[in-house]
C-alpha cells in the first residue's frame, strides 16, 4: 500500500473502455450488416434474426454496464474508491452477470434456429430440438442460481456481511455449460458439411465458418480463469477490469460467428469484384446443380421468384435405367412470353445489331443443366444441405 499512498492515482479507464467499446462496436457491424441482409436485401428475415437481435441489443446494454463501472471507481485502486460507490459497483455487476448469460443463451438459441433452416431433415431437427432443450434449460438454470445466490437476494449488494454462497462453482458451472453447448453445435454441423459434393477450397472455407465456435469457446475459457482467480482479491476496481473486457469479447465474439456467415449478399452488393473470386463458396459444383430455382423453402432466390432477365434452361431428365427420358425447356422471355422450345437456350448478351435469323445479337450465351435422379435418393440428401448454405 506503501508504493500508492502519496503517488498519483493510477488509471486503468482506458483499458475498460476499450475492451468493451472495441469488441461490441466490431461484432455490431456484422450484425447490423446481417440484420441489412436478410431485411433489405434477400427480404428472407426469420426466428434467427429475431433471436440475433434481441442477443445483439442486450449486449449493449452489457457494454453500457461495464463502461457505468468507470464512475463508481472502476479502474482505479480500491482504496481511492468511496464507500458510496461500492453499491452501484456491486449493483452493476449483479445485472451485469444475468445480462452475459442472457446474451449467450439468445445467441446459441439463434444458430441452432438457423440450423433449422439449413438442414432439414428429421433426424437433424430432432438434434437441433435437443440442443435448443438444453441450452434453454441450462441457461434458466444459471440464472436462477445466479439470481439466489444470496438470502435475500438484496445481499448480492451487501458488502457489510453478506449472506451469500461461493460464486466460483455457479461459475464454473456455468462455463462448462456454455462450452458443451459449443461444442456439440459444431459436432452437429461438421459432419453434415464433410459430405457435401463441393470442391475442397469451398469444402475448407465452409468448415472455417463452421469451427468459428472455437473462438467463443476460448474466450468462456479465459473469462472463467479470471473471475475464479479474482474472486477473493483485494483489489477488485483495478484488477477487474480483465473480467469486463473477456466477458465483452466472449458475447461479441459469439454475436459474430452468428451474423459473419450470412453478410455474403451484403459484401457481393458492396464489393463484387471482391466476392467474385469467391462466389462459389458456398455454392460448388456437384453432380445434380439446379440453379434455375430454390432447393428449399429457404434456398438462395427464394424472395425475388424470378430473374431480371428470362432465360430458357435446358432440362434433361434420366430414367432409373441412365436412359435419358425427355428434354424440355423452361423461362420466360423479358417480355414475359415463354421460349419456345426450338428457340433452345440462347440468350442475347450484347444485341448490338439485329440480324435475320431471330434478332439475336453478336455474342449468345447458352446456359444448360442437367438434372439427374438418382434410384433411392431421399430429399435429405447431402446437395439439398449444400443449397440450404446458400441461404447465408
Amino acid at each position: 500500500m506503501s508504493s500508492i499512498d502519496g503517488s498519483a492515482n493510477p488509471s486503468r479507464v482506458p483499458q475498460i473502455l476499450a475492451g468493451t467499446i472495441i469488441p461490441i462496436l466490431l461484432a455490431s457491424v456484422f450484425v447490423v450488416g446481417r440484420l441489412y441482409t436478410r431485411y433489405i436485401i434477400t427480404k428472407n428475415w426469420g426466428n434467427d434474426d429475431t433471436l440475433i437481435t434481441i442477443a445483439w441489443i442486450s449486449s449493449l446494454g452489457l457494454a453500457v454496464t461495464n463502461i457505468l463501472f468507470v464512475p463508481f471507481g472502476a479502474g482505479h485502486h480500491q482504496i481511492f474508491q468511496k464507500e458510496s460507490q461500492i453499491v452501484p459497483t456491486l449493483k452493476l455487476a449483479f445485472i451485469g452477470r444475468l445480462i452475459y448469460q442472457f446474451v449467450l443463451c439468445l445467441t446459441k438459441l439463434g444458430i441452432c434456429v438457423f440450423y433449422l433452416r439449413v438442414f432439414q431433415d428429421k433426424t437433424s431437427k430432432y438434434i437441433v430440438y435437443i440442443i435448443v432443450a438444453f441450452v434453454t434449460v441450462s441457461a434458466l438454470v444459471i440464472e436462477l442460481v445466479f439470481i439466489f445466490q444470496c438470502s435475500p437476494v438484496s445481499d448480492a449488494w451487501n458488502f457489510v456481511n453478506p449472506n451469500c454462497k461461493p460464486a466460483n462453482p455457479s461459475v464454473i458451472a456455468n462455463t462448462v455449460c456454455n462450452i458443451l453447448a459449443d461444442v456439440v453445435i459444431m459436432a452437429f454441423a461438421i459432419p453434415r458439411v464433410l459430405p457435401l459434393q463441393m470442391r475442397r477450397r469451398q469444402k475448407v472455407s465452409l468448415l472455417m465458418v463452421v469451427g468459428l465456435g472455437v473462438l467463443v469457446i476460448a474466450a468462456s475459457i479465459v473469462r472463467c480463469y479470471l473471475v475464479t482467480m479474482l474472486a477473493d482479491n483485494d483489489d477488485l476496481p483495478w484488477n477487474g477490469y480483465e473480467i469486463t473486457t473477456w466477458s465483452t469479447v466472449e458475447v461479441a465474439t459469439g454475436l459474430f460467428c452468428a451474423s459473419a456467415p450470412c453478410i455474403r449478399p451484403l459484401l457481393r452488393q458492396i464489393a463484387p469484384g471482391f466476392m467474385s473470386s469467391i462466389s462459389q463458396t458456398f455454392s460448388g459444383p456437384s453432380r445434380a446443380r439446379t440453379h434455375t430455382g430454390p432447393s428449399s423453402k429457404y434456398g438462395i432466390g427464394s424472395v425475388a421468384g424470378k430473374s431480371k432477365r428470362g432465360e430458357a434452361f435446358e432440362l434433361n431428365s434420366t430414367g432409373g435405367d441412365g436412359r435419358g427420358t425427355g428434354t424440355f425447356w423452361v423461362g420466360e422471355e423479358e417480355s414475359g412470353k415463354r421460349r419456345s422450345a426450338d428457340e433452345g437456350s440462347e440468350v442475347s448478351v450484347l444485341p448490338s445489331r439485329q440480324v435475320d435469323d431471330g434478332g439475336k445479337g453478336d455474342i449468345v450465351k447458352t446456359v444448360s443443366v442437367s438434372v439427374t435422379s438418382d434410384a433411392g435418393v431421399r430429399e435429405e440428401s447431402p446437395q439439398r444441405a449444400v443449397h440450404g448454405w446458400q441461404n447465408v
